[in-house]
């Protein structure tokens, strides 16, 4: 009958370390070959004087040994099992091979059934976390007063050290209050910056933060455009879009240390306006359809309120588009400048529709001629 070879350690009572050895598996024996160079001869052992075991701590190996074990096998392969029961056939070792074997198969699909639903555990509570992960961020935000975020968007301000002086500051501050003022009750003390930044963008932080870049006011043909965009960051404000983006790129366990935490405190705004500030970079937070839409409604009231023309907002977002595919941005700039603006607030044909039909809701309330 042929035989199988196997790799084993090798346990002698009388030796401090065991050695790699290969084990040939026979029909009445098996012999452990002797090592290359060596001048012992090969170590053999009937199967009427073997007896066989699962070792390890997770009963995931087989030791072999005489009756007087003075040394021992050590398999990591279970397949050794169904080798001695096949070739000690007829023997009390084959029986027991046998049914160790049949154990080591039931373990090894217990474990895979184990493994099985662990993984499933993991697919689960992570698809719970993700579906519910809209509410915990929803949590984290009511959970914010806006007296905490106000600080918070002085925080921010301060460290980017953006312009509240000079004429594009002026400019930004001159429209901003005007709108402001038409605001019914804000929980916000509104700050208005300028930024040297040349790409076209105004974006808002928490807090009443809105920063206008550079690029933008050389862009805007007239301040109807610039209240345009400047109404529609205010609404991301009030409805505290931007709190939310912010949060929503920071991770659960920060927003779980702020959902649990106590009551509000310099530590935690220090705390809160670096994770915000970490989070992602204001300039670049999107929003989802929902807010732009409600962003683009109130901003369009409020432009309305305050003596500016609606209409801009959209001409201005449409000049940007067919600049963009020209290759140029406006005010004369030579090359293509990125828009950071039409990335992260596209103006889609169904926004256009939605503005266009709020501008003519608001004027027909107020006995103004509509749109043509």
């Amino acid at each position: 009958m042929a035989s199988a070879l196997f790799d084993a350690r090798l346990y002698r009572k009388d030796a401090a370390e065991p050695v790699s050895v290969k084990v040939q598996i026979e029909s009445h024996r098996l012999r452990v070959l002797p090592q290359p160079d060596s001048l012992e001869p090969a170590l053999e052992l009937d199967y009427g004087r073997a007896q066989v075991e699962l070792a390890g701590q997770d009963k995931n190996r087989v030791k072999v040994q005489p009756l007087d074990a003075s040394y021992a096998l050590i398999f990591q392969e279970r397949e050794v099992l169904a080798s001695l029961a096949l070739y000690a056939k007829g023997t009390a070792l084959a029986k027991q091979a046998d049914l160790l074997y049949q154990k080591a198969g039931l373990q090894k699909r217990g474990e895979k059934i184990y493994w099985t639903k662990v993984a499933l555990a993991v697919v689960l509570i992570s698809l719970i976390g993700y579906l519910s992960f809209g509410a915990i961020v929803d949590a984290t935000v009511e959970r914010v007063d806006p007296s905490m975020e106000g600080k918070i968007g002085e925080f921010i301000a301060n460290v980017n050290k953006w312009q509240d002086s000079g004429a594009d500051a002026e400019r930004v501050k001159r429209v901003g209050d005007k709108l402001v003022k038409c605001l019914d009750k804000p929980a916000y003390k509104f700050r208005f910056f300028a930024d040297q930044d040349e790409r076209v963008n105004a974006f808002a932080c928490p807090g009443g933060i809105i920063v206008v870049n550079h690029g933008l006011l050389k862009a805007v043909d007239s301040d109807d455009e610039l209240a345009g965009v400047m109404a529609h960051e205010l609404g991301h404000v009030v409805h505290r879009d931007s709190l939310r983006a912010a949060v929503h790129n920071m991770g659960m366990a920060s927003l779980l240390a702020i959902v649990f935490g106590g009551a509000a405190s310099d530590e935690r705004v220090l705390a809160l306006a670096n994770m915000v500030k970490l989070g992602e970079k204001l300039e670049s937070l999107s929003f989802s359809r929902k807010q732009e839409t409600l962003a683009d409604l109130s901003g369009v009231a409020l432009t309305m309120k305050a003596g500016y023309k609606p209409e801009a907002f959209i001409t201005f977002f449409q000049k940007l588009e067919k600049d963009e595919k020209n290759g140029a941005v406006p005010g004369g700039e030579s090359g293509k400048l990125a828009m950071s603006l039409l990335s992260t607030h596209p103006m889609t044909s169904d926004r256009i529709a939605a503005i266009r039909s709020e501008i003519e809701r608001l004027q027909k309330e107020a006995g103004r001629p509509g749109l043509h």
